[in-house]
């Protein structure tokens, strides 16, 4: 099994273009929507979908590749598992109260949740390696109403690749990875509702 999972990290780590820079063997990315599509991405033909992740700053995998199943525990004790949201798209944000442009991007993100939660978009958010009651704390005051996941080892987060955050990766109905993104953005622009709408609608 350990084999398993380090051959699946090895893979996605050539899968994906990313940096990073240190905070506690987390680090963060302020923002990603300057960034340019994935460059291997530049000399296949991408469906319309494939060019509005591109042209919403997303990386893309170079082939078909499925999510990492878990379960990590939410702020009200209940285990929660990725593999229970197949049929939904799945918008899965690694995050810590601590970082800058974690914080910045949570009220467009809330409002993405709002906007599309009724039409199948689940955005689950991925608390890395802190105090259950801060993240609690936190939570609440900043209004978030999206499920907020505890990774208390960063063992989901390692697995995924989240050696910087904010890391978002957005997972189709059938649970294979559709694209990732690093760093912080607004989630309430028109491009970004654009995107969604074309996913939501599939």
């Amino acid at each position: 099994m350990k084999k398993t999972i380090l051959l699946i990290l090895i893979t996605a780590s050539f899968l994906f273009l990313y940096s990073c820079s240190k905070k506690n063997n987390i680090t963060v990315e302020k923002s990603s929507e300057a960034t340019s599509p994935v460059q291997t991405q530049q000399e296949l033909i991408l469906t319309p979908l494939q060019n509005l992740f591109t042209k919403t700053g997303f990386q893309l995998p170079q082939k078909n590749l499925a999510s990492i199943d878990f379960k990590l525990k939410d702020l009200t004790g209940k285990t929660v598992s990725l593999s229970s949201f197949k049929g939904s798209i799945v918008f899965l944000n690694f995050w810590a109260t601590w970082c800058p442009p974690c914080r910045a991007e949570l009220p467009s993100m809330q409002k993405l949740y709002v906007k599309y939660k009724n039409r199948g978009l689940v955005i689950l958010g991925v608390d890395l390696q802190e105090d259950e009651n801060l993240v609690r704390d936190f939570v609440k005051k900043n209004g978030l109403t999206y499920p907020i996941l505890l990774d208390s080892n960063s063992q989901v987060g390692q697995i995924y690749g989240a050696r910087s955050i904010p890391t978002s990766y957005i997972i189709g109905k059938k649970g294979f990875i559709l694209a990732r993104t690093v760093g912080g953005r607004e989630w309430n622009k028109q491009e970004i509702y654009d995107l969604f709408e074309e996913l939501l609608k599939k």
